[in-house]
């Protein structure tokens, strides 16, 4: 089982993929400091933000909230390669 303070894990629509991510609440980098460690996972996608090419998009989770946006990539965000079967 989770535990909402320290991972997350996000599953597919059952009808389409029922496969499973887990994702550590690694928390994020800002230059040499580390912040939300244990609590709140960062994660960039592989898409950059059209507008802003030094900007991505990414996805955050909280312990009960999640959401994606954009920022820039700089930010000391995590990366979790998925392969993706085509």
């Amino acid at each position: 089982m989770d535990n909402p303070r320290r991972s997350k894990r996000f599953q597919g629509n059952k009808q389409i993929n029922a496969n499973s991510i887990f994702l550590p609440a690694a928390g994020w980098r800002g230059g040499t400091s580390f912040y939300d460690l244990g609590s709140n996972g960062h994660y960039w996608s592989a898409t950059p933000f059209e507008r802003y090419t030094s900007s991505a998009y990414y996805l955050s989770f909280l312990k009960n909230y999640r959401y994606t946006n954009f920022y820039y990539r700089e930010c000391g965000y995590s990366v979790r390669p998925v392969f993706q079967n085509n």
